[in-house]
């Protein structure tokens, strides 16, 4: 009896200490990164942008929310230093009416429409590169063209 008490509180305590370090970071030379996102000129209303490593220094992809043209990576969430490949997406955010037939609580989900060209995602062009301690916004001027 008291072995199997003594390896439930051992159990116990691992699991404290996982957890624990779960909310301590991931050990990775995370950046804050910011930035902007235009398409024509104009501030992209929302999205999603994506930084995917592109060199072995470049460790992990990451990714955050545009919101009224702007993103921000923290610290905690960031890329770490090194060259990436950026991708894009932004789905608009409209309301849809549902087609004629169908009332408005039936499910009815059409695909997106994506606003940004596929050269910004699916074939994306956009690389940036991330240094350790740099405050200089990473900017990304988009053309429909």
């Amino acid at each position: 009896m008291i072995r199997s008490h003594y390896l439930a509180t051992l159990v116990l305590l691992a699991m404290t200490v996982s957890l624990v370090g779960c909310g301590g970071g991931d050990g990775l030379d995370r950046q804050a990164v910011t930035g902007t996102v235009t398409l024509d000129g104009q501030p992209l209303a929302t999205g999603l942008i994506t930084f995917d490593p592109a060199s072995a220094t470049a460790e992990t992809s990451t990714a955050t929310e545009i919101v009224d043209g702007t993103y921000t990576f923290s610290s905690q969430n960031g890329p770490v230093p090194g060259d990436y490949r950026v991708v894009i997406n932004s789905s608009g955010g409209e309301s849809i009416e549902p087609p004629a037939g169908q009332a408005p609580g039936d499910t009815f989900l059409p695909p997106p429409e994506e606003k940004v060209p596929a050269k910004y995602n699916s074939n994306t062009t956009l690389t940036a590169t991330v240094e350790s301690g740099s405050d200089e916004p990473i900017n990304f001027e988009l053309t429909s063209d």
